[in-house]
């Protein structure tokens, strides 16, 4: 039996041609600018995106666009988290730093307060 292809024409007819037919083959196109993708960037789900979308997607999350499915195998994210937790501990360490020093400002603002009143 023949298979023919499936894709429809501008005028909305069957295409007649044989399953072959390049005209109608399903393109891949990327699910955050919709622009066809050469080369698809591998996810965890089925969806397609040029890795740059995807990069500039993962600054705000960690999941899929599409399906919110959780990418934490992808080289961006993982990447994305160890620097994450590089940036907190440096956080950790200047807050220790402000609130010591501020502790010692308010202990020094005290000490000149007594100091006014005699």
């Amino acid at each position: 039996m023949l298979t023919r292809c499936t894709g429809l024409t501008l005028s909305g007819s069957k295409c007649k041609r044989s399953a072959k037919c390049q005209w109608h083959k399903p393109k891949d196109n990327c699910a955050i600018c919709m622009e066809e993708v050469g080369v698809r960037y591998p996810t965890t789900c089925p969806h397609v995106f040029h890795e740059n979308c995807l990069v500039n997607w993962y600054v705000h999350s960690d999941v899929c666009p599409v399906c919110r499915s959780v990418q934490d195998t992808d080289k961006f994210i993982l990447f994305k988290k160890s620097l994450d937790d590089v940036i907190r501990e440096k956080y950790r360490d200047a807050i220790h730093t402000l609130e010591y020093e501020n502790e010692r400002l308010e202990n020094e603002n005290e000490r000149l307060r007594r100091r006014v009143r005699v």
